[in-house]
């Protein structure tokens, strides 16, 4: 309303008189609207996200699998999201969710988005072309949330947000870059090992007997390893265990620290560098053991960063292996060794065994004595065949030296054969010579027949 105050008198009105006003709103706050909403972003959050690895500083990750949730909440009737990584690359072509259409919340309950991550590449250098060159163990991300046009008639008001997290569960195939120094202790670890276990008494003299370690670094980086502990043990007898000693070169195995050099990456192959180990082991299989115990500690980059650049792939990292090379060449002294044979020895209706002849050639510069005990399928005794039986070396010279083999036949009837399905047999060797080592031949050899008189009955 516009109204004019009584004038003292007349007054002169002319058609270009005018009041002019004019209004001017501004900060206000919307706090409700209802409309049909154009599409509109309403934030972007382009970000670096930086990684605690140690002092690992890696430029890239192969992931072998693993997945990415994008968990979100959205009050809004008409939310959408995109979720990009551009550093995160599969054959060339960066990673990105697309739009992700957000159902409005009634409640906490998150809309989870999950993507498969296997065969990407993550570049850790930071944003393409970041101010202040490339950086490590970053990873670059792009968010973005709108409201989604949708022609409908929608309403929104001042409290309605979006909230997101964002879970990893990756696991890499490859890292490269500095893997970091780290030590890792590996506990001891005792291993059961059943070469020995026919052996049941005696004692072996080894001339020599070699333990070779063979290590293969498939990693590239270079490695310290260092054994404390590395001994072998036969339980059955309670005998202390056995330690290793010294390797080839004089070096004592326990606490010695072996340098073993970086493998090498070439187009995705990797050459492995190989360390050997070798030390005497007479004593530590002399006792027969039946346990192998190993701890060690392991150093990566002990000397910290190099001109070469690190990787480690996880299906490939530092492989051990342990032969034992013995030259036959020792004395044994009532070497006691047993096993048992599955055979069935029964008659049948019409065929019994007479006589039973076990003929052997000895061409070894080892005498025996042989037990052989009959049982049936449960293993229960039936009968002793031969008990404490001698079986002669064969003939050597003054050099312990085979000259001929000596032959052995031993005769057994008026035996009972039924019910007989496993033979046991119990052999304990003495070499020719109980102060001199015995050289074990290729062409060595022991020949063993058997043969039988059957009695056959006719007209049962």
């Amino acid at each position: 309303n516009i109204d004019l105050e009584e004038s003292n008198g007349f007054v002169p009105l002319y058609g270009s008189d005018a009041i002019i006003n004019t209004i001017s709103i501004s900060d206000i706050g919307i706090t409700e609207a209802t409309a049909i909403f154009p599409e509109q972003q309403l934030t972007e959050n382009l970000k670096e996200h930086s990684f605690e690895m140690g002092n690992a500083q890696i430029k890239e990750i192969g992931i072998k699998s693993g997945t990415v949730k994008i968990n979100v909440l959205s009050t809004l009737p008409n939310g959408k999201m995109i979720y990009n990584i551009p550093s995160l690359k599969k054959n060339g072509i960066p990673f990105t969710s697309g739009d992700m259409i957000i159902p409005e919340a009634t409640g906490i309950e998150l809309t989870t988005f999950e993507f498969n991550f296997e065969g990407y590449v993550l570049d850790l250098t930071g944003e393409d072309g970041r101010v202040g060159g490339d950086t490590v163990n970053t990873i670059y991300t792009e968010a973005y949330t709108f409201i989604d046009y949708t022609g409908e008639l929608v309403t929104i008001n001042n409290i309605d947000s979006f909230y997101s997290y964002i879970e990893f569960d990756l696991t890499p195939e490859y890292a490269l870059g500095y893997i970091g120094q780290d030590t890792f202790v590996i506990d001891a670890e005792t291993r059961n090992t059943s070469i020995f276990d026919n052996i049941t008494e005696g004692t072996i003299d080894l001339e020599e007997a070699n333990l070779n370690l063979k290590l293969e670094n498939y990693v590239g980086s270079d490695v310290i390893l260092q054994f404390n502990e590395l001994n072998t043990e036969n339980t059955h007898n309670n005998s202390p265990p056995i330690s290793a000693s010294s390797d080839q070169n004089g070096n004592n195995i326990i606490d010695y620290p072996y340098i073993i050099n970086r493998a090498i990456l070439n187009n995705g192959v990797i050459t492995p560098s190989i360390t050997n180990i070798n030390l005497d082991a007479s004593d530590m299989i002399e006792v027969f053991p039946n346990q192998i115990t190993v701890a060690s500690t392991i150093i990566l980059n002990p000397n910290g960063p190099q001109i070469t650049e690190d990787f480690i792939y996880t299906d490939y990292t530092i492989n051990a292996s342990i032969d034992a090379t013995v030259p036959l060449s020792f004395i044994a002294n009532n070497l006691t060794i047993s096993g048992t044979i599955s055979a069935d020895l029964s008659s049948d209706e019409e065929i019994e065994i007479d006589e039973l002849y076990i003929t052997l050639k000895n061409g070894f510069p080892l005498s025996a004595k042989i037990d052989i005990i009959l049982m049936d399928k449960y293993y229960n005794v039936i009968d002793t065949l031969l008990n404490n039986t001698n079986i002669e070396s064969a003939n050597t010279d003054e050099f312990n030296k085979v000259t001929s083999p000596k032959q052995t036949v031993l005769i057994i009837n008026n035996t009972n054969f039924d019910n007989v399905e496993n033979v046991k047999v119990i052999s304990s060797f003495t070499t020719s010579s109980l102060t001199e080592n015995v050289d074990i031949y290729s062409y060595y050899s022991m020949d063993v027949s058997l043969s039988a008189r059957f009695k056959k009955i006719i007209g049962k």
